[in-house]
């Protein structure tokens, strides 16, 4: 029913929130705070329960936290995928780089599919992030890598 109503197609589906975030950028640049494009917000405040304005994920970040919030967003996704990449063990660990390389896969896929951002269920891909970082090759209990030296 959602697809046969909602007037777009696969290809809006997967890249139209690029329009919908310039679009959000043009008329919330600073963001309107925090819940403001939730169902529950809206459901709060008009008494329907449905998205506000947006319903992909990235238009949604920049019509609550504007252009600065959104930035960070993508700056915590990029901040995740390079720590991975870093824990990668190089040729001594290559059953260990296929791991990281499928949790990237999946993160990547997840951040984009819009399970990050105001779901409950986000907290399933920040855990495998979390729990693959800390199993990595040469890291203490702390995060900390240790040296080639010191292994």
């Amino acid at each position: 029913d959602r697809f046969d109503t909602a007037g777009d197609d696969n290809a809006h589906r997967a890249f139209g929130q690029w329009d919908e975030v310039w679009q959000a950028i043009q008329t919330h640049p600073l963001g309107n705070g925090l819940g403001t494009e939730q169902v529950g917000g809206n459901y709060a405040v008009q008494g329907v329960s449905g998205f506000t304005t947006y319903e992909s994920q990235f238009p949604r970040i920049v019509a609550e936290f504007g252009i600065i919030g959104f930035l960070g967003f993508l700056l915590m996704v990029a901040a995740i995928m390079m720590a991975l990449q870093k824990s990668k063990g190089g040729a001594d660990h290559p059953r260990w780089n296929s791991a990281v390389t499928a949790t990237q896969i999946y993160f990547l896929v997840q951040c984009y599919a819009n399970l990050v951002f105001n779901h409950t269920g986000s907290s399933a891909i920040w855990l495998v992030a979390t729990a693959v970082l800390a199993a990595a090759p040469g890291s203490d209990a702390a995060g900390q890598t240790k040296s080639k030296e010191g292994m």
